[in-house]
C-alpha cells in the first residue's frame, strides 16, 4: 500500500478529522515550494497535515539528516510536552480499539492472568487487555505496569482511579534498568508492548527482550508492537516521534538472539489495516 492509499486510510478514521495531506518540496533558494505525491517522503520535504477546515495541524520537515537516538531525559520531555498531541495520535489511528481487537482474537487470554505492560504510557494497552478480558468474561489476577515518563503515568493513575480500578500496579521504571522494579513484578503469564522498544540504543533491543523474557513464568508469552519500516512511517514515526523502525528480518534476528527461538508475526484485524502497514506485531 502506497502513499496514496495510506491517506485513504486516514480518512476512514472517523474519531479524527483529517483533510488534504500534501509533500511539499521545499526550494531553499526561493523559499517556494512544488506539492508532490512521490509514495516515498523525500529529502528536502514537508509533509503537511491538514483539517477538514483547510488548517494545518502538523508539519514535519526532512532534511535529509536521520534522526538523532535521545537520550532518556529527552524522551521524557518529549512525552510530557507531546502526551496531548499524542493522545490523539493515537486515537486517531484507533490504537486501543485495534489492540482490543487483536487481544480478543488471539489465544493469549485466559482466566486468571498475570500481566505485565512494558512501556505503558497513560494506558493505552493496559485498558486494551481490561476491556478484552471482560468482553470474554475472563477475571485477571493483575496487571502490573511501567513507564519512564511520570506524566504518562499520573495521567494513568488519574484515569485509573476514575475508573475504580485497583488491581493494576504503576511504577515509574528504564526497561534499560528494570533491576529498580519490586521483586515480586516476575512470573508473568503476558507481557505486553507497544510502541515502546522503538527508543532503545538498537544494540540494547536483544539484551532488553531477554531481560523480559527472564521475567515470564513458564510457558508465558510476550507480545510485542513495534514499528514497521515502510515510507510512511519515516515521516510519521522516525521525524515525528523521533524512533527507530525495523524490518522483519532485523526484529526475527533480534527476538532468537534474545531467546526466542521461535517469534510469530501476527496481524491487526483487517478493519484496522492501517496499523498493518505501519507495524509489526511479534509474539513470542
Amino acid at each position: 500500500m502506497g502513499y496514496r492509499n495510506f491517506r485513504q486510510g486516514f480518512r476512514a478514521l472517523k474519531p479524527f478529522a483529517v483533510g488534504p495531506i500534501t509533500q511539499e518540496r521545499l526550494a531553499p533558494e526561493t523559499g517556494n515550494s512544488e506539492s508532490t505525491w512521490d509514495s516515498e517522503f523525500q529529502e528536502g520535504c514537508e509533509l503537511n497535515i491538514k483539517n477538514l477546515n483547510g488548517q494545518t495541524v502538523s508539519k514535519i520537515q526532512h532534511h535529509g539528516m536521520r534522526v538523532m537516538q535521545l537520550t532518556r531525559l529527552a524522551i521524557q520531555e518529549l512525552y510530557t510536552e507531546g502526551i496531548d498531541r499524542y493522545g490523539a495520535f493515537i486515537g486517531f489511528f484507533r490504537s486501543r480499539q485495534a489492540i482490543q481487537a487483536l487481544l480478543q482474537g488471539s489465544d493469549l487470554l485466559r482466566p486468571g492472568l498475570r500481566v505485565l505492560d512494558a512501556g505503558c504510557g497513560f494506558g493505552t494497552v493496559t485498558f486494551a487487555l481490561l476491556e478484552a478480558l471482560r468482553q470474554k468474561n475472563f477475571n485477571y489476577q493483575g496487571v502490573d505496569a511501567f513507564d519512564l515518563t511520570p506524566a504518562m503515568l499520573a495521567r494513568f493513575q488519574q484515569t485509573l482511579e476514575t475508573h475504580g480500578i485497583t488491581r493494576v500496579q504503576l511504577r515509574q521504571a528504564d526497561v534499560l534498568a528494570l533491576e529498580t522494579l519490586p521483586p515480586s513484578w516476575t512470573d508473568y503469564d503476558l507481557i505486553l508492548s507497544a510502541s515502546m522498544l522503538e527508543y532503545l540504543p538498537r544494540p540494547e533491543l536483544p539484551r532488553v527482550l531477554e531481560v523480559m523474557r527472564a521475567r515470564l513464568a513458564p510457558g508465558g508469552h510476550i507480545l510485542v508492537v513495534i514499528t514497521r519500516k515502510v515510507p510512511e512511517t519515516k515521516a510519521l514515526i522516525q521525524w515525528w516521534w523521533q524512533a527507530e523502525r525495523y524490518t522483519a528480518k532485523e526484529l526475527r534476528r533480534t527476538f532468537e538472539q534474545a531467546g526466542f527461538h521461535y517469534p510469530v508475526f501476527r496481524r491487526f484485524p483487517r478493519r484496522y489495516f492501517w496499523l498493518n502497514r505501519a507495524n509489526y506485531v511479534i509474539e513470542a
